[in-house]
C-alpha cells in the first residue's frame, strides 16, 4: 500500500476509535441517568422507613 493509503487507513481507524469512544459515552449517561434515578428512589425509601420508625 502507498503512504496516502495507509494515513487513510490510520484515519479511518482512529475515526472509528472516536466513533466507539462517543458511543460509550452516551451510553454512560445512560448509565449515569439510571443511577441517579435509582438514587431518588432510595430516597424515597429512606423518607418512608423513617416516618415508620417515628413512635
Amino acid at each position: 500500500p502507498s503512504k496516502q493509503q495507509k494515513k487513510d487507513a490510520l484515519s479511518t481507524l482512529i475515526d472509528v476509535v472516536n466513533l466507539l469512544e462517543s458511543q460509550n459515552n452516551e451510553d454512560n449517561d445512560v448509565v449515569d441517568l439510571l443511577e441517579s434515578q435509582n438514587n431518588e428512589d432510595n430516597d424515597v425509601i429512606d423518607d418512608s422507613l423513617n416516618k415508620n420508625q417515628d413512635p
